[in-house]
């Protein structure tokens, strides 16, 4: 966002993925293409004609988080350029 000048809004699953019961619930989640419920629960992008949207890879699938932000947000009119990131920890 520093390179770009743009702003940064943080999407939040409120289900609690803390642990291994977390991990694998939201790995189930992913799977299905569950919706959950986020925060914020109300986006105005009337501002923005432009849009990055960056998401981890859980289960082969994007996050619930991410799924539900995907089906309430309103993109007409919209660039948006969606993808993903992955984090290996390699161990030698």
């Amino acid at each position: 966002s520093e390179t770009l000048g743009c702003d940064i809004i943080e999407i939040n699953d409120l289900k609690d993925r803390s642990g291994i019961s977390g991990f694998f619930s939201g790995a189930r989640d992913a799977r299905k293409k569950a919706a959950t419920e986020i925060s914020p629960s109300q986006f105005d992008l009337k501002n923005y004609d432009l849009m990055f949207i960056c998401a981890p890879i859980w289960a082969s699938q994007f996050p619930p988080a991410i799924l539900t932000f995907l089906d309430i947000a309103d993109f007409t009119h919209k660039n948006v350029i969606l993808f993903a990131t992955l984090n290996m920890h390699l161990t030698q």
